[in-house]
Formats: structure tokens, C-alpha cells, sequence
């Protein structure tokens, strides 16, 4: 087997087609970064390493790749290794998160009013609650203003030709692969958000009745969600609406916007019952409603959704989940 002559030039970004990375072993710094096949005793986690970090010292030191350069890994599998690292990353953040929210807890008790967080929660409202409720999610500025929004970009192409240009041009993400992918950690950050909220907010002193308010409460929340994404699923399969890509039936209403949008809704109520100063719980409903609105957006530049799409989304939470 004849063995591959070293190329001369270290591969651009620019360059066509998939190619081999290069880059020097540089022993002093305690990198070895080998050849392209791992070894059977070489775990996956560890040929990743060394993709990801001969990538980066071919660009970091082109002169060196070129002189003492071997190849390790495409452009595909670079790639792959990449997303790999932002799913431990992701998972890492989840659990400082939830180790975070857990030594909130410490200093949990009762709400200005006597009781807890969740002890007053029912999935079996009243008819009166209902009606008001109904009346208020009609009202209220959280539905009627991205309805109106979704119908005023039904005015001639404005809508196709908002997706198209966000499409093609990813002013914020740069690339629809990027905008696909912070679509998800977005979202995501919003589930957290809820979670830790509901298990820091105050639900009494007693180990027992502190949990069975938790479970009340996190099950209304969970009703919550539940209704939307039956409400999304449906509307999918009554409107029928192919995706600005093509690639199916399911674009209206956005299912990451309403998703975001019921747990960023939860997470700004329990804000209500934490100890925080008017500007802190301001900031954080800030920060949600930029999570809330950066899923949306990318949705738009992945190409998998109409603006209005996603404008919808967020009106259907407010028409599910007002109370």
C-alpha cells in the first residue's frame, strides 16, 4: 500500500470539496496529534480531541502544518467533532445549572401572603377562572400584537420575501446550520430557566409539604406545555403549510417559538414569587424575552419558518396558558 504524499499547502476555508487538515506535533506543549486513524485502544472522546485540535493549529500555525503537517480529519468530521463538544458542553451547563438552583433551595420558606409556591395550583379550575382567563389572553398585548403582526406581514409577498432575505443572508448567525443549531440551545436555556425558577421560588420549610407544592405547581406547568404543543401539533396538521426549505408540511405555527414562549411565560411568572429587586426581576424578563424572541429569529434564518410562523407561535402561548 502505497503511502499519501504530503500536500504543500495547508487547505483553506475556502477550499472545494472536503480536505485533510495539517499540522505540526508539537511535543513541547504536550500535544501529540498523530495520524488520521485513531488506534483500537483510542477512545472516540479522544481521536475528537485530536481532530478538533490539529484543526485549530493548522490555522493557528500554517507555516509549521506545512513543514512538519500529517493529516487528521475532513472538514466533515472536524465538524461533527465540534457539534459533539457543544452537546458536553450544553449537558455540563444543565448541571451547573441544576446544582446552582438546588443551593438556592437552602433558603426557601413561604411567600409574603403565608403560602408557598404551588400550594394553590389546580389543573381543574373553575368555570369563572376559565371565562377570565379567556377574556384576559384576548386582551392581553402578548397575543393580540404578534397575531396582528403575523397577519399584517400576510400584505402581498412581505412575508415569503422576509424569509427569503433572512434565509439567504443570516445577518445574526452567519449560517444556517449556525442559526439551526442556536435554535435548539436557546430554547433549551428557556426549559432551564423554568426549572430552576420552580425550584427555587419559596414552597414552605416542611420537607412534605415543600414537595407536594413543587409537584402541584411543576404539574400545572407541565399542563402548560402539554396544551401548547397539542395546540402547535394541530394547528401543523390543519394548516398544512410547507416550510420556507421545502423539506416538509409542518411550518405553521413555529413549534421552537411557542415552545420557548410557554417556559419563558412560566419562568416570568415565578419571578413573581423570588426574592429579587424590581431591577433584577426587570433584567431577567428582559434576558427572556431575548431568548423567546433569538429562537424565533432563528427559526427564520434556518429556513424553516415564515416570520409568521413564529409570531403565531408566541400568540398561541398567551391564548393557551393565560390565567
Amino acid at each position: 500500500m502505497t503511502e499519501e504524499p504530503v500536500h504543500e499547502n495547508c487547505p483553506t476555508k475556502d477550499s472545494v470539496g472536503p480536505r485533510p487538515y495539517r499540522f505540526p506535533l508539537i511535543r513541547s506543549m504536550g500535544l501529540f496529534l498523530s495520524s488520521s486513524t485513531p488506534s483500537r485502544k483510542e477512545s472516540p472522546r479522544h481521536s475528537d480531541k485530536k481532530i478538533v485540535m490539529g484543526h485549530y493549529v493548522s490555522r493557528c500555525f500554517p507555516v509549521l502544518g506545512q513543514m512538519l503537517g500529517r493529516k487528521l480529519g475532513t472538514d466533515a468530521e472536524f465538524q461533527a467533532c465540534r457539534d459533539r463538544s457543544e452537546s458536553s458542553c450544553l449537558k455540563l451547563v444543565r448541571v451547573f445549572l441544576a446544582l446552582y438552583s438546588m443551593a438556592l433551595l437552602a433558603g426557601c420558606a413561604t411567600l409574603p401572603n403565608g403560602r408557598g409556591w404551588g400550594q394553590d395550583a389546580t389543573l381543574l379550575p373553575s368555570w369563572e377562572r376559565f371565562r377570565d382567563a379567556a377574556v384576559d389572553a384576548v386582551l392581553a398585548p402578548e397575543t393580540w400584537a404578534p397575531a396582528a403582526g403575523a397577519l399584517a406581514l400576510q400584505v402581498g409577498d412581505l412575508d415569503k420575501n422576509l424569509s427569503h432575505w433572512a434565509s439567504n443572508h443570516t445577518p445574526v448567525f452567519r449560517s444556517k446550520a449556525n442559526a439551526g443549531r442556536a435554535s435548539d440551545y436557546l430554547c433549551e436555556t428557556t426549559m432551564a430557566a423554568y426549572w430552576i425558577t420552580a425550584l427555587a421560588t419559596p414552597s414552605g420549610e416542611e420537607p412534605g409539604p415543600w414537595a407536594w407544592a413543587k409537584l402541584k405547581g411543576i404539574g400545572v406547568g407541565y399542563g402548560a406545555v402539554k396544551l401548547t404543543s397539542e395546540a402547535t401539533s394541530l394547528l401543523k396538521q390543519e394548516t398544512h403549510r410547507a416550510r420556507p426549505d421545502a423539506s416538509d408540511f409542518e411550518s405553521f405555527p413555529s413549534g421552537h417559538a411557542s415552545k420557548a414562549s410557554v417556559y419563558a411565560t412560566l419562568t416570568s411568572r415565578n419571578l413573581n414569587s423570588l426574592p429579587l429587586s424590581d431591577g433584577g426581576t426587570t433584567s431577567l424578563r428582559i434576558g427572556l424575552a431575548s431568548l423567546t424572541t433569538g429562537t424565533a429569529w432563528a427559526r427564520v434564518e434556518a429556513g424553516k419558518h415564515f416570520p409568521s410562523d413564529v409570531l403565531a407561535g408566541m400568540a398561541l402561548v398567551s391564548t393557551c396558558n393565560n390565567n
